[in-house]
């Protein structure tokens, strides 16, 4: 077989992967029918990832969440451009997970503080003003310039992202 090493299994840290396929992310930013600004995932979801699994994906990596929202806020119109991963939506993510592993697939979670110099050219028309560890360029518009975080806001980052592990 051509790709016989695709189908065996490896180990990620301690975790094991039954196969080598795994599916790359894919941009579930709200709005849309599959989350929430507040990360909330919909039946929509779980079907969609089941579905995945079901294919035969040994690991399924999602769209990425921010840790916090006060910091860069990342929004247009009101409405949050990369949504938020709360321990409020455990259990619908447990359930997701459940579902996977009958499939004997495992999730995995990006977590972010936010998208610093990447920010979408529409919000950053809204007026956002994007952070990054360091001045950098806006990707998509040269013409911004992002915002050092703070060691401050570098802790509360932080601080967020080892309550939600």
């Amino acid at each position: 077989m051509k790709f016989q090493k695709l189908f065996e299994p490896i180990h990620i840290g301690k975790v094991l992967i039954k196969n080598r396929v795994a599916m790359a992310p894919v941009n579930l930013f709200p709005p849309s029918s599959i989350c929430n600004a507040e990360g909330e995932i919909t039946q929509r979801t779980i079907d969609f990832y089941a579905e995945r699994a079901k294919g035969g994906a040994g690991m399924i990596i999602t769209s990425v969440f921010k840790v916090e929202k006060e910091i860069e806020k990342c929004s247009k119109n009101e409405v949050m451009s990369w949504p938020l991963f709360t321990s409020k939506n455990w259990s619908q993510w447990a359930e997701l997970v459940d579902i996977l592993h009958t499939f004997e697939s495992k999730l995995f979670i990006q977590l972010s503080a936010g998208p610093g110099r990447t920010v979408g050219g529409d919000v950053l028309a809204s007026g956002v003003k994007p952070v990054s560890a360091s001045e950098n360029i806006a990707y998509f518009d040269p013409k911004v310039i992002t915002r050092p975080l703070t060691k401050d806001e570098i802790k509360k980052i932080s601080f967020r992202a080892r309550q939600i592990l």
